[in-house]
């Protein structure tokens, strides 16, 4: 007898998340048990999930599981996904007769992407070292002929949605670097426990690897500790990220037009109603998250970064982005012309600066470096310059003319 069981953690996480955690282990502790331990007919078991079963105790008394981890084993790193080379194949014989899939465009056949928009797709997840394609997402690029995300619209994100609210996914320095395309370093745990998500950082990094939603570009181990640079593997999943604020952003602006209402806000350059929105949603997520003993800006600046992802598509949104004389905080900037872009300078008050003398400099900024001229380049109609001051729980934003004419018309009263 052969018993095979696939995503064995999925109601596990569901117990998890619906207030059965011990209910839902306790029996499966039992049916694994009787299924692998005391199955005298068994001839070879294997399940496949995120979470390594040891640890979660489904296996009391057993001792002979061998588990196989996407970092450290290759013995089966290309056994449950394309390779490059496959991905290459299937897009050869989807192909008529006698076109390349590597032939420049335009092709004979523009229903079938060519194989750097499917690389740019969906590649980067490493297993055992080796660049591994999610067979689903391929077959369903080859069938439909369109580059969507497949793979992530099959996935639960439930547990995801929990850990961006509890753990503060959106609001935080590392989602800046992320979005931004960037890697951040974690320690990593393969022992991973449901009930340390809540409690332990490295517990939600490894979560976010081991689940596909991050891939480790490089591995590194120093006395028995393994630490991992991570990063979003490809636009799939970065669409999957996008979904997810998204969802995130409607917590805490409950109706949806709450939330358009902000990103109409961004793109008219309407300071005032964009400053009561942004603070309405602070008081929410921030109920979460303590600032304290953390780079601020850079806190602030992952927040509003990841409210800017569900542009993507219609806008290019950049971060630190070399613009004029300097790096601008965020930039939106239309893929076509005579759309509206933004400029976005992002200040904490430094200690005894008031607000209003926080937003002048960073008005003054924006012009003396010049930070609007690549939207103007770019054909963007209008262009607005705004810079928005944080402070805990509050938010300050004004358009630079606005900040730069209030202090001219005198000094500001905090």
């Amino acid at each position: 007898m052969a018993i095979l069981i696939d995503e064995y953690d999925t109601p596990i996480q569901s117990g998890y998340l619906n207030g059965f955690f011990d209910e839902v282990t306790l029996f499966f502790r039992n049916f694994f048990s009787a299924a692998f331990k005391d199955n005298p007919s068994l001839f070879k078991g294997a399940l496949t999930g995120v979470l390594r079963v040891a640890r979660e105790n489904l296996f009391s008394g057993l001792n002979n599981v061998i588990v196989s981890s996407i970092l450290s084993d290759r013995r089966y790193a290309t056994s449950f996904g394309f390779t490059e080379a496959e991905v290459a194949s299937v897009l050869e014989q989807a192909r008529p007769d006698g076109v390349s899939a590597a032939q420049p465009a335009p092709l004979p056949d523009p229903t079938l992407p060519r194989l750097e928009e499917v690389r740019a797709w969906y590649n980067g997840c490493r297993f055992g070292g080796e660049v591994i394609y999610n067979p689903w997402s391929i077959l369903n690029c080859v069938a439909s002929g369109a580059l969507r995300p497949y793979w992530v619209n099959t996935a639960s994100t439930e547990l995801l949605q929990h850990l961006i609210a509890r753990r503060g996914l959106g609001l935080s320095s590392e989602t800046e670097a992320l979005l931004r395309g960037e890697p951040v370093e974690a320690r990593i745990d393969e022992n991973i426990v449901l009930r340390d998500l809540d409690q332990q950082p490295e517990a939600l990094w490894s979560f976010l690897l081991f689940s596909g939603y991050l891939t480790a570009t490089a591995v590194w181990e120093e006395l028995g500790e393994v630490t991992a640079s991570l990063a979003i593997p490809n636009l799939e999943v970065r669409v999957a990220y996008r979904d997810l604020f998204r969802s995130w952003l409607r917590r805490g602006l409950p109706e949806r037009r709450h939330a358009e209402a902000l990103i109409r806000a961004l793109l008219d350059g309407d300071a005032p109603s964009l400053e009561a929105l942004i603070e309405r949603l602070l008081v929410t997520v921030m109920s979460y998250q303590d600032p304290a003993g953390r780079e601020p800006e850079k806190l602030y600046h992952g927040f509003i970064l990841s409210l800017l992802v569900q542009l993507e598509g219609d806008y290019d949104v950049r971060s630190n982005r070399e613009s004029g004389l300097g790096r601008v905080d965020l930039l939106v900037r239309p893929r076509a012309p005579g759309r509206p872009g933004v400029v976005l300078e992002l200040k904490v008050p430094q200690r005894g600066e008031t607000p209003e003398q926080a937003l002048l400099a960073a008005a003054r900024q924006v012009r003396d470096r010049r930070y609007a001229v690549e939207l103007v380049a770019a054909g963007a109609a209008p262009v607005h310059e705004l810079v928005a001051v944080f402070d805990g729980k509050q938010a300050w934003v004004r358009q630079v003319d606005e900040a730069l004419s209030g202090a001219k018309d005198g000094p500001s009263q905090g």
